[in-house]
């Protein structure tokens, strides 16, 4: 099943670790989130496995060097 690619007002954490290391190339990428930052953060539960499994698939095509 093809993926369907958003583009969202995201990446507090990407921000930060440029802000230390801007030569960096910084990608957020993760499961869909309802109230995000705040105490009642949650992921879209039905997201997580099919998310989980592409991040697993896309680790194993970096090349080692």
């Amino acid at each position: 099943e093809d993926g369907i690619v958003q583009v969202h007002h995201a990446g507090l954490e990407c921000c930060l670790i440029l802000g230390q290391s801007p030569l960096l190339d910084v990608v957020r990428l993760g499961p869909p989130l309802r109230s995000p930052h705040t105490t009642t953060e949650r992921a879209l539960w039905a997201t997580t496995e099919p998310f989980w499994a592409l991040l697993k698939k896309a680790l194993e095509e970096i090349p080692e060097k």
